[in-house]
Order: C-alpha cells, then sequence, then structure tokens
C-alpha cells in the first residue's frame, strides 16, 4: 500500500512540474508498483480477475509502447494507462 502511495505522490508532484529527476522516480516507484502486483497476481489462485488485470496489463503495454500518438491523443491515452492501472490493482488489492 505504501508504493502505491508513494507512485501517487510522485506522479502528482511530475505530472504538474515535468521534472525529470521527478520522472525518473516516478518511473522506478511504477516498476516496483507493477512488481509487486504481478506478485500478489501470481500467489493467488487463477479467477475471473486474474484474467481482467492480465487484459489490463497487456492493454496498458499496448497503449503506453506501441501506440503512435499526436499530442491530443498522448494525454488522453495517458488517461486511460492510469485509470487501467488503478482499476487493475485495486482488484488485486480487494482480493488480498
Amino acid at each position: 500500500m505504501y508504493s502505491f502511495i508513494c507512485l501517487f505522490i510522485a506522479s502528482v508532484m511530475y505530472h504538474q512540474t515535468h521534472n525529470n529527476i521527478l520522472k525518473i522516480i516516478d518511473k522506478i516507484l511504477m516498476y516496483n508498483v507493477v512488481l509487486q502486483g504481478g506478485n500478489r497476481l501470481y500467489i493467488n489462485t487463477v479467477d475471473i480477475h486474474t484474467y481482467i488485470n492480465i487484459s489490463f496489463f497487456f492493454t496498458i503495454v499496448y497503449i503506453y509502447y506501441i501506440c503512435d500518438r499526436n499530442i491530443y491523443e498522448k494525454y488522453h491515452l495517458h488517461s486511460v494507462i492510469h485509470i487501467l492501472g488503478s482499476l487493475g490493482h485495486h482488484l488485486i488489492i480487494s482480493k488480498c
């Protein structure tokens, strides 16, 4: 839970300032939350929540790394990444 709170604070600070050091901290915390979420997902039993989370994860990876976007789409798709990530981690938390 602390990792998610730290990620939230770092993301808000980065999106307000666009500071490069905060961007690096934000990415490190993002990877930490992804790894912890994956670990919890791996430990828990497989059910419909697992498949939903896996589809959220691959959708986020597709949007983040593959979609070529202009500046208008970039901000909207970035919001979708945050929404899907939040929903996925809330599903994981609700199972624990």
